[in-house]
């Protein structure tokens, strides 16, 4: 396996399907697993993951107490078969090829971990903002 991509969900039945959607859908499909940590929650978010791994291979569902953020991804560690892991928070979605290129970046560069920049968008604020991951050298 080439890549894990850790999600750690916690009630976010109004986020999970898009952010399900940006991976299920990602350009780099041989080598790609998802894992699902369902950290105990008490909506439909359970419920949503396990009807994507019905119809997708490539991802699955864990199911714990919650236990927070930290410990849900820390069980998806532990559950990654991939040489790289990434993790996506549930109620973000990333670019349809985002993964391949942060896979082809750490193989050219033989790098251990490989970052990028991040578009947040504050919806209570009506305000967008590039954070910048790294500084041009």
């Amino acid at each position: 396996m080439k890549l894990s991509v850790i999600v750690a969900a916690y009630n976010e039945e109004k986020n999970i399907h898009r952010c399900l959607d940006s991976l299920v859908h990602q350009t780099m499909r041989d080598g790609l697993e998802i894992i699902v940590v369902n950290d105990g929650s008490i909506d439909k978010t359970a419920e949503i993951c396990d009807k994507y791994a019905e119809e997708y291979d490539f991802l699955k569902v864990l199911h714990t107490t919650n236990n927070g953020q930290g410990m849900a991804r820390n069980r998806g560690i532990e559950e990654a078969t991939g040489d790289y892991i990434g993790f996506v928070d549930a109620d973000d979605w990333v670019e349809i090829d985002m993964f391949e290129h942060l896979y082809e970046e750490a193989v050219i560069h033989d790098s251990d971990m490989v970052v990028c920049d991040v578009h947040k968008i504050f919806d209570d604020e009506q305000r967008e903002e590039d954070v910048i991951s790294l500084p041009e050298p």
